[in-house]
């Protein structure tokens, strides 16, 4: 799916969802033309990742609690 299927399904915007993959947060795979493509598990990941990032932990700390 690409990523305003992602944004939808999450509440996340698009935009975070960038943010998360430059972070180390999120990998995506690049088809052929260049756009994202995500699958169930990315929409679990933004899901939990965006969930501990509204309780307030910073992403540096989710990046670093995912190792």
């Amino acid at each position: 799916m690409k990523i305003g299927e992602v944004a939808r399904r999450t509440g996340v915007a698009p935009r975070l969802v960038r943010y998360y993959e430059q972070q180390g947060l999120l990998t995506a795979e690049r088809a052929a033309n260049g756009y994202r493509r995500y699958d169930e598990a990315d929409v679990e990941r933004v899901e939990r990742v965006a969930g501990k990032v509204r309780a307030g932990i910073p992403t540096r700390l989710v990046k670093a609690a995912a190792r």
